[in-house]
């Protein structure tokens, strides 16, 4: 993701997608989204990969936007996770916040997928006008609106957060009292 993140200072988004084969990780060439446009767009993958990951330039949210997370849905209907309980789609902003988000519970994903993924406008206006992530807001704002709406609606996701380096991810959620509470995760 290095790659990826020294492209945060561009005017577009950029991604990748790979899959792993004993232990060995083989990218895809690069989707790049429109210049000046907040949005990777359509990605061309025709197999099913373990993972997708991708920036945000300057002007976008330091968290993922509806359009990231109508195309993981997409990804999951379509049938391109090879598996969906371990594929990964992974997020590095210019405000400097690496995120990486799975499915946790397939059920409920579906279900949350089917009520709030499934329209792009829908999820977009939940976002600005509910719960008001946006640009301007500070990426600790911004993860909190985010990890609030998600598990009150049991989306059935799980949010990451990477160190600079992205060698070590921590589980984020949030706690009853509202709190953000991190867990390190296990290193296999």
């Amino acid at each position: 993701m290095n790659d990826l993140d020294s492209k945060t200072e561009g005017n577009r988004e950029y991604g990748r997608s790979y899959t792993v084969n004993d232990s060995t990780y083989n990218f895809s060439s690069y989707y790049s989204g429109l210049n000046g446009v907040h949005s990777l767009g359509l990605v061309n993958i025709t197999s099913p990969v373990d993972g997708l990951m991708h920036n945000h330039f300057a002007g976008g949210l330091s968290i993922f936007s509806p359009s990231d997370l109508v195309s993981f849905y997409g990804l999951y209907n379509s049938g391109y996770m090879r598996d969906s309980k371990a594929f990964s789609f992974q997020l590095v902003t210019s405000q400097g916040t690496r995120y990486s988000i799975s499915i946790s519970d397939e059920d409920k994903f579906e279900a949350f997928g089917q009520t709030y993924l499934s329209d792009i406008d829908i999820l977009s206006n939940i976002f600005e006008f509910l719960i008001q992530v946006t640009p301007d807001k500070n990426s600790t704002a911004n993860e909190k609106a985010f990890l609030n709406f998600f598990q009150s609606n049991d989306s059935g996701m799980t949010l990451y957060t990477g160190n600079s380096s992205f060698t070590k991810w921590t589980k984020v959620s949030l706690s009853d009292d509202g709190t953000i509470k991190k867990e390190d995760c296990k290193e296999d």
